[in-house]
């Protein structure tokens, strides 16, 4: 009887640790992701940035203006558009960005109007920042022909 409840309480434990998502040393395990398209609507002048929980964000690469490429740094600006999990545009943002010439790597500034300046860091992995971070890196890169490194 004791070793039936044994495997019971530890079936039990390993059932709770699969639902939050910790494997039996502790790690963290993957959890699933929905699928979003690479492109919206299949147009490449419209990469993914960034997909949770049903909604998408999409870089329109027709929109970024560069705003300073010189020897004291670069600026541009783009539009994001948010797509809900019917597929439909819910939404878009304009970003700026900036980057010191001669200043760390990986801090940049973001604006949501182009004067009032937030520094950020290029290569913060929280959620929340996701689609502020790749939007700089995909953009950089539609933006100055090179990866931001």
């Amino acid at each position: 009887m004791e070793r039936m409840i044994k495997k019971i309480l530890v079936s039990l434990c390993m059932a709770a640790a699969i639902l939050v998502g910790v494997s039996a040393d502790g790690t963290t395990l993957p959890m699933a992701q929905a699928d979003y398209a690479q492109y919206y609507n299949g147009d490449s002048n419209y990469p993914l940035v960034y997909g949770h929980q049903g909604v998408a964000w999409y870089l329109d690469k027709s929109s970024i203006v560069v705003k300073k490429n010189d020897s004291e740094g670069n600026a541009f600006a783009c539009n994001v558009i948010t797509v809900n999990e019917t597929g439909n545009i819910s939404g878009s943002k304009t970003y700026w960005y900036y980057k010191v010439a001669g200043e760390d790597m990986g801090t940049a500034y973001s604006s949501p109007d182009g004067q009032n300046w937030q520094a950020f860091e290029v290569g913060s992995t929280f959620g929340y920042m996701q689609v502020l971070v790749k939007t700089f890196k995909i953009g950089w890169y539609a933006a100055f022909g090179y990866s931001y490194s």
